[in-house]
């Protein structure tokens, strides 16, 4: 997971109705998310601070080592 995916992930927590949700899940043992506008609204929040976490992570490094690919042979 890199720092952008973290940021979003605290953004994402950082919302009322994430905590009350997530409180109130662990309290009854069940998932409590019984406002379908507020659903969607968290869905919207997530898809868009995934795009963010993406849109500014470094893209991976090149990797090459022939002597493990040929033991892997």
């Amino acid at each position: 997971m890199s720092s952008q995916d973290d940021e979003a992930f605290v953004e994402l927590c950082d919302s009322k109705y994430v905590q009350q949700v997530a409180f109130d899940s662990y309290l009854y043992k069940k998932v409590q998310g019984n406002n379908p506008l507020d659903d969607l609204k968290l869905l919207g929040e997530t898809i868009g601070c995934s795009i963010k976490g993406y849109s500014g992570a470094k893209p991976d490094a090149v990797f090459s080592d022939p002597v493990e690919s040929q033991k892997r042979i």
